[in-house]
């Protein structure tokens, strides 16, 4: 192993653009290759990938093997093989709303009635013919800010008497959901008025949202592609369709992907993939951003626009648009899973002082329930090392 991890050191170092992303300073790995190793003995990961990316830009990518050795991925495997995002594709449908916000095209106050009208609005513009959408009075205070944080009152994961429509698409989701009203219940909270239900529905709305008020119309995987792939220069990013996700799931040898996560609402809830390099790019992106230092207005034109998508993030359970923020904010984490590949995005903020916070990106091919207690721990051993306090995460 000791062998292994010294030629990983010397093999899998790779600088991400250091002078552009964090202000050319450099600084030492936070954690050696050995210390590293270390902590990957004590997890019991299998079929999964580990990127861990340090202060000073720099990366280690590790593979589990099926039977629990950690061993070191081929070079190349970062920057070519795609992986599929699960729930943190709703990080990118939360920035897509709020570039759209910094159009002027929405804004975060908009009712859940103001919003549909404005579809409406935007159906006749580009001469779609749509019968009118039906808004339940209980959406009355419902806010977009409120569907970003998950507090809209939309069914959520663990609603087992809601049924997504099996014609119609992301349309006829929306209009089920808006016409039965929310089903949440009420809390004493400014912000919210219903309690939190992580939703995948509320992203489905969301895509629906930017596709219906695109001008000229764009559907949601071309809308993703020119509003973050290309601007950030991630050439092998893809938006992983129904069609494509079964391919993929057999050219793996991974078996037949959970239906249940490839139904209409997959595309603006957890359908985006890209390879490991890119996907840590895009994360590191984010993480200056919401410390303050945005590295350039490729997706974001305005700072405070990254204090927005923080905003929508601190008060979920389980990730919300795009990151889980712990109690005292030190990391961000987002998990994921859309019936093939289970995720894990975890980084480090309020560190620009001192340097970049570290990150990591953790994707295994075993079930999502399976493997996810052990992404957090592995993920927070790496963090309690490398933290400046040095500070402990609650247990989820």
């Amino acid at each position: 192993m000791c062998h292994f991890l010294r030629r990983m050191g010397r093999l899998l170092l790779v600088v991400f653009a250091g002078s552009l992303l964090w202000g050319g300073s450099v600084r030492a790995v936070d954690l050696t290759p050995e210390e590293l190793g270390g902590i990957l003995k004590e997890s019991a990961l299998k079929n999964s990938w580990c990127m861990y990316s340090t202060r000073d830009g720099s990366s280690y990518t590790c593979q589990f093997l099926k039977d629990g050795s950690v061993v070191e991925c081929d070079p190349t495997f970062a920057d070519t093989h795609r992986f599929g995002l699960g729930s943190n594709t709703k990080t990118m449908t939360a920035v897509m709303i709020i570039q759209a916000v910094e159009e002027g095209r929405l804004s975060l106050s908009s009712t859940i009635e103001e919003l549909a009208r404005q579809i409406e609005k935007a159906d006749e513009k580009a001469r779609r013919p749509k019968r009118p959408i039906e808004v339940h009075a209980g959406f009355k205070d419902i806010t977009l800010m409120n569907v970003l944080t998950h507090h809209a009152g939309f069914p959520g994961v663990d609603t087992t008497d809601f049924i997504s429509p099996k014609k119609g698409g992301r349309d006829a989701l929306m209009r089920k959901i808006l016409k039965q009203g929310p089903v949440g219940y009420r809390q004493d909270a400014k912000d919210a008025q219903y309690m939190f239900q992580y939703s995948n529905e509320g992203y489905a709305f969301l895509g629906e949202l930017l596709e219906r008020i695109s001008d000229p119309v764009e559907s949601y995987e071309t809308l993703l592609r020119k509003k973050i792939f290309e601007p950030l220069g991630l050439e092998r990013a893809r938006l992983l369709s129904k069609k494509v996700a079964i391919q993929e799931a057999q050219k793996q040898g991974l078996g037949k992907p959970v239906a249940k996560e490839l139904d209409p609402m997959i595309a603006p809830s957890a359908a985006a993939s890209c390879t490991l390099r890119e996907w840590m790019y895009f994360i590191r992106h984010l993480m200056s951003g919401i410390n303050g230092n945005p590295t350039s207005d490729a997706i974001l034109r305005r700072p405070e626009s990254f204090k927005i998508l923080k905003e929508t993030q601190e008060n979920c359970f389980y990730g919300a648009g795009a990151l889980m923020l712990s109690k005292k904010p030190s990391a961000a984490y987002h998990f994921g899973a859309n019936g093939i590949h289970s995720t894990l995005v975890w980084f480090e903020v309020g560190d620009l002082e001192k340097g970049m916070g570290t990150s990591v990106i953790i994707v295994s091919t075993d079930p999502f329930h399976d493997v996810s207690k052990q992404f957090y721990y592995l993920a927070q051993m790496i963090h309690e090392k490398t933290s400046p306090s040095g500070e402990d995460l609650k247990k989820p």
